[in-house]
């Protein structure tokens, strides 16, 4: 198991479906994206939430063959609290520049 990872994930969950990895809280809401995925609604989403206190980003992307068909979905996660200081920085100096 990879200790780096934000939500790990062990020998027991390789085959499993991408709902069936995700805790019951938030099962809902990944089932009703990938059938959205499916049904070709949506190509992607991405959603931020917090986990003990760290700024996450979390985006689906669907997966397609050559016709169009769908194959299933990628999951990627990652921490944003470095992108979140850069834009606060950004976004103070501009305040700085423009107050009057």
């Amino acid at each position: 198991m990879n200790e780096h990872r934000i939500f790990p994930r062990t020998e027991k969950d390789i085959g499993k479906t991408v709902f069936k990895v995700h805790p019951g809280h938030s099962q809902g809401r990944v089932k009703a994206v990938l059938k959205q995925m499916h049904e070709g609604e949506r190509n992607s989403i991405s959603i931020n939430i917090h986990k003990d206190g760290q700024p996450l980003n979390i985006s689906f992307y669907s997966l397609h063959d050559d016709n169009g068909k769908y194959l299933g979905c990628v999951e990627v996660t990652q921490p944003v609290k470095s992108y979140q200081v850069k834009g606060s920085k950004w976004c103070n100096l501009l305040n700085m520049i423009h107050k009057k």
